[in-house]
């Protein structure tokens, strides 16, 4: 009953404002995330997310506010979509400035996403604000495979600190929620429940993050979380908690999956209503 509660609260707000940037990640994770919330919430008459980093580029031009204000305000009269938004941490932009203020210690990890959402948005954030030479987010799913090696908080320490003598990359937020690592023990006593769906995140990146959540926690017995948008198409097909209830309760048994995160701001679904 109280989900339903400050569902409804956050449904009465969005129309009067924008989804707000996360502090502590980069432009490229703020960037796509606001431009699909600004999509899914009519604030744009198409997804352009995939502009912050191909095509215009917001994210990595040094021109973001004036491309940005150019082509969403001027070009297409998207007059309600925030360009402060969609360009905050965009390189050589105003935002940047000011966050020079504001930035003064390493992005924390966020407690409820999973790894490899949390590592590659760290490194990100490590190399452009001038923690690391170089982006190495790649590692965090690939070549040393941080969050799946097991062996993270050694592998990171041995190659970004010891090799590269990356002295300020913190290893801890490099390895938040890695399997086999210290991190992910230690966090055992707190996560007792599903993680918690992002308020101001659309579906699209809810839905996806408490899947991949639920297998890596054992609440799924593998990773469903191409199903929020492909496939079944939780997000968007409307039938969501229907769909969610068959498929991975009755079908899969698997019980302990919450419907309820899966179908967070999820189109037609019951929990809009």
């Amino acid at each position: 009953m109280q989900m339903f509660i400050v569902i409804s609260a956050i449904i009465s707000l969005v129309a009067a404002e924008p989804a707000q940037a996360q502090k502590d990640l980069p432009c490229d994770i703020t960037c796509t995330t606001y431009l699909k919330y600004a999509f899914q919430h009519g604030l744009a008459e198409d997804d352009v997310s995939g502009w912050c980093t191909s095509g215009l580029d917001f994210c990595y031009s040094g021109n973001c506010m004036t491309d940005c204000e150019f082509n969403l305000h001027e070009g297409r009269h998207w007059n309600n979509v925030d360009c402060r938004q969609v360009c905050r941490g965009a390189m050589g932009g105003r935002q940047l400035e000011e966050q020079k203020v504001e930035v003064e210690a390493p992005a924390p990890a966020q407690k409820d996403l999973p790894c490899d959402m949390t590592c590659p948005a760290y490194l990100k954030y490590a190399f452009q604000h001038g923690l690391a030479e170089d982006d190495v987010s790649r590692w965090c799913t690939s070549e040393l495979d941080f969050c799946y090696s097991g062996n993270c908080m050694a592998d990171c320490k041995f190659n970004l600190i010891e090799g590269r003598h990356w002295n300020n990359v913190d290893c801890s937020a490099v390895c938040h929620g890695a399997m086999g690592g210290r991190q992910l023990e230690e966090q055992k006593v707190e996560v007792e429940a599903p993680a918690p769906a992002q308020d101001d995140l659309p579906c699209s990146l809810t839905c996806t993050t408490y899947l991949k959540y639920a297998f890596q926690h054992g609440l799924a017995e593998y990773d469903v979380s191409k199903w929020c948008t492909s496939g079944l198409d939780f997000c968007y097909s409307g039938n969501c908690m229907a769909d969610c209830k068959f498929n991975l309760h009755e079908s899969r048994h698997w019980n302990n999956v919450d419907c309820s995160a899966v179908c967070h701001n999820a189109m037609g679904a019951t929990l809009l209503i």
